[in-house]
């Protein structure tokens, strides 16, 4: 098989003769400069006649620029002899690159991503900016899809229809159903996003996190192997890890389920509607009830019943005059 390339770099070039039957195979290093000019070269595949190739492939010698045997030779021998090699030609010719350095693997990466782009855009999906987005082969995207520019979509990723990528975000077999929003640099793994959700921006997900319809995580919120049930919301500055929490439940800026206890990882229940006020410490095991609430900068060690009020910290204590004591004490040291 050959191909027709604008850069053949070193590849090796392919000599035709008047009827467009292969004359010989020319390696580059063994090339002339009008033999590199040529842009058809060899695709390293064939098909070829047995036990002959074999007799052909015994009789190769190194007597080249490298001191290889160049299976080539074979080829080029059996045309030398008379011998008629058809030449077929790629459908794509981009399939005949090589690799042989990190910036040829590099332009055959961003071949490959631009591939699935076009196949998912003629599917009806959007991408703003190409030439910026990585897509990975497995990945799937539904119609109306609206991807921005340097957005990465790897592995089984799956985009329902309807979904919004914003900028700069990356995910990796991450389920996001029918009008999801992934806002700006969000980092998604393995995780499950329900339809009409809200992620981010500056979220992360990691595995087993699943949010059902209509929840919303938002900025510097992690979560891991928890579930948010659906409308529930955590807007900003949370740690989600080992917990499932409730239809309707909001989650206070700085909540954290205190997950790990240095030896075991332990779950965090929190129920349908319950209100976890801001700078909550959750540790685990334990469970929210239900319509329950806790009140802000609480460390809660206990269940707490459906519909209750927890809260856990010391006393206010306010010192009038404090200022202007502080003020003297410093003045009486200058």
């Amino acid at each position: 098989a050959v191909a027709e390339l604008e850069q053949p770099g070193g590849l090796g070039r392919v000599i035709a003769d008047g009827a467009g039957h292969l004359e010989r195979i020319v390696e580059a290093r063994d090339a002339s400069p009008e033999e590199l000019a040529i842009g058809r070269v060899n695709a390293g595949l064939y098909a070829l006649p047995a036990p002959e190739i074999f007799a052909r492939l015994a009789g190769l010698k190194a007597d080249n620029a490298q001191g290889e045997l160049y299976l080539t030779d074979a080829v080029s021998g059996a045309a030398r002899d008379g011998r008629r090699v058809q030449l077929v030609s790629l459908a794509d010719p981009h399939e005949a690159l090589g690799v042989n350095d990190r910036l040829e693997l590099a332009r055959v990466h961003r071949l490959l991503s631009e591939r699935k782009v076009r196949q998912l855009a003629l599917g009806g999906a959007t991408f703003l900016e190409p030439a910026t987005t990585t897509v990975g082969a497995e990945v799937e995207a539904g119609r109306d899809c609206v991807v921005e520019g340097g957005v990465t979509l790897l592995g089984r990723t799956t985009l329902g229809a309807g979904v919004t990528v914003r900028a700069g975000a990356w995910l990796r077999d991450c389920r996001v159903a029918d009008g999801a929003t992934i806002e700006p640099c969000s980092v998604l793994d393995g995780a499950v996003v329900g339809a009409g959700c809200r992620v981010g921006p500056f979220a992360r997900l990691r595995p087993g996190a699943v949010l059902e319809p209509a929840a919303r995580v938002g900025n510097f919120v992690e979560v891991k192997n928890a579930t948010l049930g659906a409308g529930a919301r955590a807007g900003h500055l949370a740690y989600l890890g080992d917990a499932t929490v409730g239809a309707g439940a909001n989650i206070g800026a700085g909540v954290v389920t205190c997950n790990y206890d240095g030896t075991a990882k332990h779950r965090t229940t929190i129920g349908e509607r319950a209100f976890i006020g801001s700078d909550t410490l959750l540790v685990a095991p334990v469970e929210v009830g239900a319509d329950a609430t806790t009140g802000a900068g609480s460390v809660i060690t206990r269940d707490v019943p459906a519909g209750a009020l927890a809260v856990e910290r010391a006393p206010q204590k306010t010192i009038e005059g404090w200022a202007a004591r502080r003020r003297g004490r410093r003045e009486k040291s200058d």
